[in-house]
């Protein structure tokens, strides 16, 4: 799993359903987490995400310092489903072979939003949609995570 973080004042996913129709969910002072899944993602890489973006340290005290985690927070989470962060460039092209196929990616991505649930207030994009995604990143903050294995 690949999951990139920032930091954002306020965000919103606007999700297609098709040319007419869309819907949209928003999230104030939170972060924005973009997830991929590879081949050996499983739900205990699901628990494992949730812990990397709970508990880093991205929000900062009275004097700037990057103190306060989302776990504990007022702050709001979006999740974001992002093949792309899966994908490895090849030259002018990008390889798809370590993309974990759709279906499970969907199951996965779904029991992420659930996991996440439990303990914070999340907003999500909508898993094999066009979607567009406005946000006032705050810092720059941005945060890259990645799991090679499966946690054992």
């Amino acid at each position: 799993m690949r999951i990139l973080l920032q930091r954002v004042k306020h965000a919103t996913v606007y999700v297609y359903k098709n040319e007419c129709s869309k819907t949209s969910s928003s999230i104030s002072k939170g972060l924005v987490a973009f997830i991929g899944f590879q081949k050996h993602d499983n739900e205990e890489t699901c628990r494992w995400a949730y812990s990397q973006i709970s508990t880093i340290r991205v929000f900062s005290d009275t004097r700037g310092r990057l103190k306060y985690a989302l776990h504990g927070s007022e702050h709001g989470l979006m999740l974001i489903p992002s093949v792309t962060l899966s994908l490895t460039p090849r030259k002018h092209s990008m390889n798809f072979e370590d993309a974990m196929d759709f279906s499970t990616a969907k199951k996965l991505f779904s029991l992420l939003c659930t996991v996440c649930r439990e303990w914070l207030a999340v907003k999500a994009g909508t898993f094999g949609s066009h979607m567009e995604i406005a946000s006032l990143v705050d810092g720059p903050i941005n945060v890259f995570q990645s799991r090679q294995e499966s946690p054992t």
